[in-house]
Parts: structure tokens; sequence; C-alpha cells
């Protein structure tokens, strides 16, 4: 083991030549390959009255179930094909196109849902949260009666982690582990082929 050791110490440098070639091939492959991901995102604040969507009030414990039931029922609908297809006639886009990137999050007893949309055109995801959640408040009073819908903010725009950093990470270590096992197996070949040329002359 001492050996292998003083040989893997010795040759250190090639491990770290390969790890670097590697990074810098998942670099290049990302930069070049890999459009970046934009998330267009906005949030709409959950209410049964006009006066608890103005003021800050003790909430009770059927507010809450309220709240949440609501926020279940919003997310459903709002990923609906029905709502979804309205939104793409809307837009001229096919209906893949709103579903692929739209996800919703959030609810419960926060009463607050997040409608995003993700994609490699930033202008197209703002548009498509601002398709669908415009077409959702439209239509609201019709799917959920009784529920009101406050937003919160206007569309935010925002870069996707595209797991580059991860994938770097990786190839280094792949080649740090294929050099030293190429440099072990050479050191353990070597010492063989010397025995059997020294065997042949013999």
């Amino acid at each position: 083991m001492k050996k292998y050791y003083s040989i893997l110490i010795r040759f250190c440098w090639i491990p770290l030549i390969t790890a670097s070639f590697a990074v810098c091939a998942v670099y290049f492959y990302y930069a070049q390959y890999v459009p970046k991901q934009y998330e267009a995102t906005t949030a709409l604040y959950i209410s049964k009255d006009s006066v608890d969507a103005k003021e800050n009030r003790v909430l009770t414990y059927n507010d809450l179930l309220f709240a949440e039931l609501a926020a279940t029922d919003s997310r459903s609908i709002i990923a609906s094909r029905a709502l979804l297809t309205k939104v793409a006639d809307n837009m001229q886009l096919p209906l893949e196109v709103i579903r692929n990137g739209l996800s919703t999050r959030g609810g419960g007893s926060a009463r607050i849902i997040v409608v995003a949309s993700a994609g490699t055109d930033p202008e197209r995801a703002k548009d498509i949260v601002e398709g669908v959640v415009s077409a959702f408040l439209n239509e609201s009073e019709e799917y959920l009666p009784g529920v009101l819908y406050k937003r919160l903010d206007d569309v935010l725009l925002s870069s996707v982690k595209n797991g580059m950093p991860i994938q770097m990470a990786g190839a280094a270590v792949l080649g740090v582990c294929f050099s030293a096992g190429c440099i072990l197996l050479i050191s353990a070949i070597r010492p063989m082929q010397t025995k059997t040329k020294s065997k042949r002359r013999k």
C-alpha cells in the first residue's frame, strides 16, 4: 500500500490536470449547448371577504381551513386544461408550450399561491404567467364563488440554476478517480512485464 501511495503522491499532477480538463469540458458544453433557463413568478393572496383582503385581523381555524381548501382548488383550476386552453388560444401558442413550464406552489395556511413559468425565453415566460393569472382572475368568481384574490406583486423574472456546478464537481471527481486508477494499473502492470522479460532472457 505504501508503494502505491507514494506513486500517487509522485504523479498527483496527472489527476489534477485530468480534473481540470473535465471541468473545462463541462463548462464549455453548458456554455455552448445548454440554454439558460428563466422563471417568471407572481403571487396571489387568498381571502374570503373584502375586510379580510384589506385588513390584518386575527385568523380563526375556519379561516385557515377555508384558505387551505381554496388554495388547493385554485391550483387545480390554474393547471386545468380548460383554463390553459383559453390562454393558449389568446396567446396563439400551442397548449403544450403553456403547460410544459407552468407550475404552482404554496397554499395551505400561508394563504398565498405562486404561479410560475420556466423556459429559455424570459419574455414568453412572463407573458404566460400574466396570461394565466389574468384568465384565472377574470373567471375566478365562476370557478370559486366567494373567494377573493389579491395580486401581491407584478410578474418577477429570475434565472434558474441549470445544475452546472454539480456536473462540474462530478466531472472533477470522475477525472481524478479515472486518472488515479490508470496510474495504479500501470504501476501494477509494469513490474509484471519486467519479470516476464527477465524470464525470457534467461
